[in-house]
This record gives C-alpha cells, sequence and structure tokens, in this order.
C-alpha cells in the first residue's frame, strides 16, 4: 500500500492540489484575516481506499 503513495507525497507538500481544493482569505467582522483550507487528504485516502475496498467486498 505504501509503495503506492511513495512515489507522490513529496510532490504534494505546501499545494493545494486540484479539483474542489482551495485556499481562501476570509475577513470577520472584527476587520481580523483568516486563512481557511480546503486540502482533502490528496492522495492517501484514495491509497487505502483502494486497498480496503476489495479486502471488505
Amino acid at each position: 500500500m505504501l509503495r503506492k503513495f511513495g512515489f507522490t507525497w513529496p510532490s504534494q507538500i505546501g499545494t493545494p492540489g486540484g479539483g474542489n481544493h482551495f485556499i481562501e482569505l476570509c475577513v470577520d467582522e472584527n476587520q481580523q484575516v483568516w486563512i481557511m483550507p480546503h486540502l482533502g487528504s490528496r492522495g492517501i485516502d484514495n491509497v487505502i481506499g483502494c486497498y480496503f475496498i476489495p479486502v471488505r467486498t
């Protein structure tokens, strides 16, 4: 399982990815700035799912 993910994770560090992943700057009613990221889990969830789904079914 780790062999499949081991080659992709270094290139994903520090990036938001694609699809619906984003980093948004927000300002609240007190003029405080917040960073709201939605990054998902990137590739690791897919690797884990592909490993365990055949075992489960």
